[in-house]
């Protein structure tokens, strides 16, 4: 049994992290759509949402998550006399046999400004990083990749899978204008440099391990395209291409365009219902692509998939490589191709209520790359003081099952400070949730005046 330990809580925490990619694009979070009363609620949510404020800044800030199906994240350890270790082996037997789903993401967002333009425009302006990766799995490819083929004899195991991965920078200009006191136009247009893509156009593999000699019969049609990945043909690339996916952050080489789009209504004083799309658009890749792809039947002789060095406890790239690449007989050629963004279709509800008080609820769903995923949540949100506002969410998706939150955003003068969890019960209870969010960041409000026609906040 492969065993590595984890010597504290908050180091298992990071390995829940790490373990999983962690590099979606379009935003998960719930609870930031709501907080009019934040920068962020425009820039990463709905485009026709009015901050209130003349001008704010918003200062790089983090975003960071991991959702996860079928198993808790606690699932990946196992706890013996001697401390507490990654294991697999709990998680893999809670697995569907098809449609296990994982999706993580890392964003850095970098100054964004917001300013009226007259008493019925806003204006936006905001740079980010963006990254992220999700997969469509079987049971059958974690086993594998845990135990390797040894434990598989005389069984054919379907491993067809999808996933995809992108990493790209981005510069938006917003614009949103109120119609009247009821109803808000938004759009933002998306200035795209694409870094880092893989994407899966074809997944079909099945292999099937003799348990008399080892013969290994492989079935494929594969086909990855990719930019910034190894090429997985080539003796001795076995690295993320580091090198080559920061020379693109800024050399427009890869470059896309999308689209947001949103409206707001007031049917009452009190309450302000939202609509949203995002991402719609795309990134074509031309700078270093390739197209990676495998197809037929092959047999070999005495092959051997291990990819971890049960010896030393660790994943081992050259396993990857030597062990399962090496029987796929994938050919690269030289060819550009065009990725789409995942997409965001969002809806909000938030009811204002005396006293620095709201309530919200927000619908939204994600599609990328035939992957797709729902979430439902509730939230409220408190003033407690000059200073200081509370709020706590609960809801549901389809990715990680139910989301407990927690939000808090402190005023200092124009110095506004907020943080964020929709997830946050894996950092209380590490054996709990499929799930872990976290979003903070510094906002800059100078004088913190208001335009006469913004809309009542519960900070301020």
């Amino acid at each position: 049994m492969l065993l590595i330990q984890i010597r504290s809580g908050f180091l298992r925490v990071c390995v829940m992290l790490l373990v999983l990619p962690e590099i979606l694009s379009a935003q998960q979070d719930m609870s930031i759509y709501l907080q009019n009363n934040l920068v962020q609620s425009n820039i990463a949510g709905n485009p026709a949402g009015m901050t209130g404020y003349k001008f704010a800044a918003a200062l790089p800030d983090l975003h960071l998550g991991v959702q996860n199906g079928s198993f808790h994240l606690g699932d990946m350890f196992a706890k013996t006399n001697q401390g507490e270790f990654f294991n697999l082996e709990k998680a893999i037997s809670k697995m569907d046999e098809t449609g296990n789903r994982h999706r993580s993401f890392f964003d850095v967002a970098g100054l964004a400004l917001v300013m009226r333009a007259g008493e019925r425009t806003q204006i936006s302006v905001s740079q980010s990083f963006r990254s992220g990766f999700q997969i469509r799995y079987p049971k059958a490819l974690a086993g594998l990749a845990w135990n390797g083929n040894a434990a598989y004899l005389d069984q054919t195991l379907d491993l067809s899978s999808v996933a995809s991965v992108i990493a790209y920078n981005s510069i938006g200009l917003g614009v949103a204008r109120k119609v009247n006191d009821k109803l808000t136009f938004g759009a933002r247009l998306n200035i795209l440099s694409g870094m880092a893509c893989m994407q899966t156009v074809e997944g079909r593999l099945k292999m099937r391990t003799s348990g008399e000699n080892y013969q290994l019969n492989v079935d494929s049609d594969l086909q990855l395209q990719t930019v910034g990945m190894p090429d997985l043909t080539k003796e001795g690339i076995r690295d993320i291409r580091t090198q080559e996916i920061k020379g693109n952050a800024f050399s427009w080489t890869n470059p896309g365009l999308s689209l947001d789009l949103g409206i707001t209504l007031k049917p009452v004083e009190a309450l302000e219902l939202g609509l949203s799309v995002s991402g719609l658009g795309g990134i074509s890749w031309s700078e270093l692509s390739l197209d990676q792809s495998s197809r037929g039947m092959r047999t070999f002789e005495g092959v051997t998939i291990n990819l971890f060095d049960k010896q030393e406890g660790e994943f081992t790239g050259i396993s990857l490589q030597d062990s399962v690449f090496g029987v796929l007989g994938l050919k690269t050629a030289t060819a550009a191709f065009t990725a789409a963004l995942p997409v965001r279709a969002l809806a909000t509800a938030r009811y204002t209520t005396g006293g620095g008080l709201f309530y919200g609820a927000t619908l939204q769903y994600i599609g990328w790359n035939g992957v797709h995923g729902a979430g439902l949540s509730a939230q409220v949100q408190r003033q407690a003081g000059r200073v200081l506002s509370l709020g706590a969410l609960a809801g549901f998706n389809t990715f990680s099952g139910f989301q407990a939150g927690a939000s808090a955003i402190f005023k200092l003068g124009p110095v506004q400070l907020f943080l964020i969890s929709d997830d946050i019960i894996p950092f209380f209870i590490p054996d709990a949730g499929g799930g872990l969010h976290f979003r903070g960041g510094i906002n800059i409000i100078p004088g913190n005046k208001k335009a006469a026609t913004a809309v009542p906040e519960p900070v301020g």
